[in-house]
């Protein structure tokens, strides 16, 4: 995988690392959901326990993680520049 990722030029690799962020936390999101929702009964404990991990943090974690791979050089900071970024946007938001 890394192999492929290398082969894109470094442009537009900064350019495409937000949506590939966010392509990978929807995707997961997806699987982390019907998986759920198939082994575990929609009013139980398990399931409210993992939708909300989901929802307040882990989804968040594959997304920065889904940045961070895609980032061709400088990837702690400008990940947490992003992270910065998208704290106080979601704070002015809420």
């Amino acid at each position: 995988m890394e192999d492929k990722i290398n082969k894109i030029p470094s442009w537009l690799r900064y350019i495409l690392a937000i949506p590939f962020g966010l392509l990978l936390a929807f995707l997961f999101g997806v699987v982390v959901l019907i998986s759920n929702g198939m082994y575990s009964d929609i009013d139980s404990l398990n399931f409210q326990l993992i939708t909300f991990l989901y929802k307040n943090g882990i989804n968040v974690i594959v997304f920065f993680f889904g940045v961070n791979s895609m980032l061709p050089a400088h990837r702690f900071t400008i990940t947490l520049i992003i992270s910065i970024i998208f704290g106080i946007i979601y704070t002015f938001i809420e």
